[in-house]
């Protein structure tokens, strides 16, 4: 029984061996040793049983995912859309101040909060993008 089982898997090619590997609850013991031994005549790694642990990484645990690239590309569109509110209030202020439609009092305290808010806004979409890119 045993030269059967050598000459059986002596002539499956490498995917069929591996096939058979994996699953190795299927096999009696006998056939086990030599789908063991035929392994390791033709270099082959035994693969990892079904349902057993992986030791490689996951998709989830991939360097550039989809989630850490969805959370760059979200700080950048936020740091965009931030920078072009500030092109936008600078310009607005300007004219407002320039055609005397807002008083000084009023455009310095205008001024003053959309300038924190723009600051802050920035930052924050600077940190969500350093954050995604040192995740690991």
């Amino acid at each position: 029984m045993q030269e059967s089982f050598a000459q059986v898997y002596s002539s499956k090619p490498d995917d069929e061996l591996l096939a058979l590997a994996a699953d190795p609850d299927c096999l009696v013991e006998e056939a086990r040793r030599i789908l063991e031994a035929e392994l390791g005549r033709r270099n082959l790694e035994r693969p990892v049983p079904l349902g057993g642990e992986r030791s490689g990484p996951t998709r989830v645990e991939t360097r550039w995912g989809a989630w850490r690239i969805l959370r760059i590309a979200s700080g950048l569109a936020s740091f965009v859309t931030s920078a072009l509110v500030a092109v936008m209030l600078f310009g607005a202020f300007s004219y407002a101040h320039r055609y005397h439609r807002l008083t000084p009092p009023n455009f310095l305290e205008l001024a003053i909060l959309f300038s924190v808010i723009t600051a802050l806004s920035l930052v924050g979409a600077g940190l969500l993008i350093v954050g995604a890119v040192k995740s690991k």
